[in-house]
């Protein structure tokens, strides 16, 4: 029997195996692996909705805490669900009690919507600052604001989402770039012209 069971059944979609071992050990839902990982890091990971919510399902234990569950670089399994992109889970996971922190950083000092904005993951970028209220001009560890990120990606819908947000245009990162050099630098014109259009100077 592999150590890391709970978390190889949560990633390979087995919810028998998952049920099955939460009910002899409710603890089990705390379990690390050797990258820090939880069974719901790994269900949200691989999108198993099903077992996401098995996972969730209070058992008379200790509360599930999803700010607690934190790998070794520092992500929760809400930062999981904005990178994939999968918004059912998302709101699985914030409307869990105690509902997480939006604006949790991880060791690199980024957001849920840094996250989504890196991915394109829009729907989830517009929950989450729509919905959800997240702050929107958070810097990472290299000072990149979700701003930058959706510039750098070229991601048009994300941008005018930021914008019409009220983050700040013109903020620079560690470099003292902006996000109108970031996508100057990638040659997406189309986001060069909307960051223009919102006052970004060069």
């Amino acid at each position: 029997m592999s150590e890391y069971q709970i978390q190889e059944a949560a990633r390979d979609g087995k919810i028998l195996t998952v049920e099955g071992l939460l009910t002899e050990n409710p603890k089990l839902v705390f379990s690390q692996d050797q990258d820090g990982r939880t069974a719901l890091h790994w269900a949200t990971s691989s999108q198993h909705i099903e077992i996401v919510m098995c996972i969730l399902k209070p058992r008379g234990g200790k509360e599930i805490d999803i700010d607690e569950l934190v790998d070794l670089s520092g992500w929760t399994p809400l930062h999981i669900a904005a990178s994939v992109g999968n918004e059912k889970i998302f709101e699985l996971l914030m409307n869990h009690d105690p509902k997480p922190d939006i604006d949790f950083q991880t060791n690199q000092g980024t957001t849920v919507l840094h996250l989504a904005c890196s991915k394109q993951r829009y729907d989830i970028a517009k929950l989450a600052i729509e919905k959800y209220k997240c702050k929107t001009r958070i810097k990472d560890k290299m000072g990149y604001t979700p701003l930058h990120r959706a510039a750098s990606v070229g991601s048009v819908r994300i941008v005018e989402l930021l914008l019409k947000s009220g983050v700040n245009v013109n903020a620079t990162d560690s470099e003292d770039w902006t996000a109108l050099k970031h996508a100057e630098a990638e040659g997406w014109t189309e986001v060069v012209s909307v960051l223009k259009a919102h006052g970004a100077i060069e």
